[in-house]
């Protein structure tokens, strides 16, 4: 049976509600409700999709205007967020020519903002701090080569008290590393 192409396909038949687009909705909520009503196999050409096409690019356009509008200046968010200027004072990936140094350091006397970029390169440390971190290793797509894996053993089992944590989101976690072994974990 050949479809009706003057006719929406089976799961849009139900209507487009356009009161949903008014104050209650945000704007970015409106383009992504406009977007999934969208079929990949749908051409713009097609008549009942001409008006839902034109409506997400004038969505798009205000929310572009509103988000110039709104910019802030970099000073602004300077004081309003901690994290980003820690960023600009030191950048968080530099710190890995500074690991030898910040290891001879006692765990007591590093800064919390020192904490702050290590936690870029996947280093958190325990709270309460115990003088302990945890080392989370991002595994692309959850596969390993097992070289790969027999190497994560063998640091789990000398600097991590022969414990290392699978998370749900495929990544492995080590825990009780001491600050004085981090760089040759992270190596």
């Amino acid at each position: 049976m050949m479809p009706n192409r003057n006719m929406p396909p089976e799961h849009l038949r139900g209507g487009i509600r356009r009161r949903r687009f008014g104050v209650r909705m945000g704007m970015v909520s409106a383009c992504c409700v406009c977007l999934q009503r969208l079929h990949v196999e749908i051409a713009g050409e097609h008549p009942y999709f001409r008006p839902l096409v034109q409506e997400i690019v004038s969505c798009l356009v205000r929310l572009i205007n509103r988000i110039a509008d709104r910019r802030m200046a970099w000073e602004e968010v300077y004081k309003k967020n901690l994290v980003e200027r820690i960023k600009r004072d030191k950048h968080p990936l530099k710190l890995l020519d500074e690991l030898e140094e910040l290891a001879r350091r006692d765990y007591r006397d590093i800064p919390e903002e020192e904490f702050t970029r290590l936690y870029w390169l996947g280093v958190v440390h325990d709270r309460p701090r115990t003088g302990y971190l945890m080392v989370r290793l991002r595994i692309p797509g959850g596969i390993l080569e097992p070289f790969q894996l027999r190497r994560i053993g063998e640091v789990a089992l000398r600097y991590g008290r022969n414990y290392a944590e699978l998370t749900v989101r495929q990544d492995v976690q080590l825990h009780w590393i001491k600050l004085g072994d981090l760089p040759s974990v992270l190596r």
